[in-house]
């Protein structure tokens, strides 16, 4: 994978440095094997903020976004599928608001609809997985998205979060947090692009471990005084939640751990109740996704 930003760049083999050099869409097409003759006038002049490109078997795909297109969201985007065996090539631009508006997505991390804010700021990596190719965007270390296209190269769903890797055909998705906040309550999500459908993974409602926990941490927690007056969270359902080690077992199976931790819940949490850390088994059944704590952390009653 090659990731090229302002500045120092990277174009395949050739190493570019300078403090002048500018990319356009041509060089960049060029350096991944584009003849000359498919290249369009347009893409000569056009300068550029951010590139990623990937190859996967005969086909390079290729992204970039405009240094200055006038838009205050930041776009458009151009995604370029090239074919180096039959020389076939495929361009699609996405703008803010492209897309089907779908009621069904209304408040959560997936949707049909492209977002212009997904063009902030750098693009992300190209990827195949589960059947789909994806395509992320960092906005900041808090926040990402990623487009999901299918095997034909049309854009069929946009993720507010990050796609860590794929289980069968659906794909786990890490929600995005707000940057600045007292408290990073995870949460972690399984998405079927063939069906649609996004269904909770972590939290629920039914955990014993995390229900244990906000229990330990009821009685402990800062007045609503001192809450207001230093910032902290106080809320139950937001505590701090870590997510790492996601690991895919099978088609139909994963494991993950969480860290619960008492930070942003006042000063006497923080030195009472330590930090809890349990493995979780997630298996579709049915069609439906159950999960279970496998590992119980010591000390858990």
């Amino acid at each position: 994978m090659r990731v090229f930003a302002l500045g120092c760049v990277v174009l395949v083999a050739t190493l570019c440095c300078s403090g002048q050099q500018k990319i356009t869409a041509a060089g960049v097409l060029t350096a991944n094997g584009v003849p000359d003759s498919l290249i369009l006038p347009g893409e000569r002049s056009l300068l550029l903020t951010s590139v990623s490109t990937e190859t996967f078997g005969p086909n390079r795909y290729i992204a970039w976004l405009p240094i200055d297109s006038g838009d205050a969201i930041g776009g458009p985007l151009t995604v370029v599928r090239y074919n180096t065996t039959d020389h076939h090539i495929e361009r699609r631009v996405y703008k803010d608001g492209d897309g089907v508006r779908d009621a069904r997505y209304k408040g959560m991390p997936a949707g049909r609809e492209v977002s212009g804010m997904c063009f902030e700021n750098d693009l992300g990596d190209w990827r195949e997985q589960g059947g789909w190719l994806t395509l992320g965007f960092h906005v900041n270390p808090s926040e990402g998205c990623a487009f999901i296209f299918d095997d034909k190269f049309n854009f069929r769903f946009e993720i507010d979060g990050w796609i860590w890797t794929a289980v069968g055909r659906s794909l786990i998705v890490v929600e995005n947090l707000r940057h600045f906040a007292p408290t990073h309550p995870n949460a972690l999500d399984v998405f079927s692009p063939v069906t649609g459908k996004l269904e909770p993974i972590y939290p629920r409602p039914d955990d014993p471990v995390r229900s244990a926990y906000q229990k330990r941490l009821k009685p402990v927690m800062a007045t609503p005084q001192e809450c207001a007056a230093k910032n902290l969270s106080c809320d139950l359902h937001s505590i701090d939640a870590d997510i790492d080690d996601i690991t895919v077992i099978s088609p139909t199976s994963f494991r993950f751990d969480i860290t619960l931790s008492a930070t942003g819940m006042g000063g006497t949490a923080e030195k009472e109740v330590p930090s809890l850390t349990t493995r979780y088994l997630a298996t579709s059944i049915g069609g439906s996704w159950k999960v279970k704590p496998i590992r119980l952390p010591r000390g858990h009653d």
